[in-house]
């Protein structure tokens, strides 16, 4: 693995252009937070008992539920297949990631 420079503190020139890298889950307080191995998505955890998946490119959520109690953590497949999450309720839910 390695980590590609995309320049992007180099490109930005003013405070709205942070905010084209903005984005505001439907989530309550995050508990947790993961990037997707290829770096497109993100997976946050939240104290509401719910996850959301996040594409970095359109800013759009899919949110995962199925927890009775806060997500203390999340976490991506390294061959990108499908995320887990671990909550508070002592139950971990794996979900599938459909190409």
């Amino acid at each position: 693995y390695y980590v590609k420079d995309v320049n992007i503190w180099s490109t930005l020139n003013d405070i709205q252009d942070l905010e084209k890298y903005w984005y505001n889950p439907s989530l309550e307080e995050i508990f947790d937070i993961s990037w997707s191995p290829d770096s497109s998505h993100i997976i946050a955890g939240a104290l509401n008992a719910r996850a959301e998946i996040i594409s970095i490119s359109n800013k759009e959520g899919i949110l995962l539920t199925g927890h009775t109690s806060y997500i203390q953590g999340v976490a991506w497949d390294p061959l990108n297949q499908m995320v887990i999450t671990q909550s508070n309720d002592r139950s971990c839910k794996m979900h599938m990631i459909k190409a």
